[in-house]
């Protein structure tokens, strides 16, 4: 955090005290932001898992039910199952999206995240 102003430059003692208070105020800020910060990422990188998909791969597809009625192939969507597939993949589009051979007629973008991907067990 940079020094805003050099000690002495105001005539009245009150006012460089009071510069001196708050920027002693600013960097404690902003070390318990920091420990705030890194204390979240050690929490959320606990959790996260880290998926990687090679070109061949066959996976399962998560569906929303009421938005991919296509895949599901069930009267009931609410019944229809989370997981849809398997599918192929057939190319990495970027670091967390794949592109799927979905069936032929299928009215969906063929590119998805990771999250919404699962291995199938061979």
């Amino acid at each position: 955090m940079p020094n805003i102003t050099l000690q002495g430059d105001s005539q009245v003692e009150a006012v460089d005290y009071t510069i001196k208070s708050r920027e002693r105020i600013a960097k404690i800020l902003h070390l318990n932001l920091q420990k705030s910060h890194n204390r979240m990422k050690l929490y959320a990188d606990r959790k996260r898992i880290y998926k990687e998909f090679l070109v061949g791969d066959l996976v399962y597809l998560k569906i929303q039910p009421y938005k991919q009625m296509i895949l599901a192939n069930t009267p009931f969507h609410k019944l229809a199952t989370r997981y849809c597939g398997p599918f192929s993949i057939l190319e990495r589009t970027g670091t967390v999206a794949n592109k799927l051979e979905l069936p032929i007629g299928t009215k969906i973008h063929a590119v998805f995240h990771l999250s919404l991907l699962k291995k199938t067990s061979r």
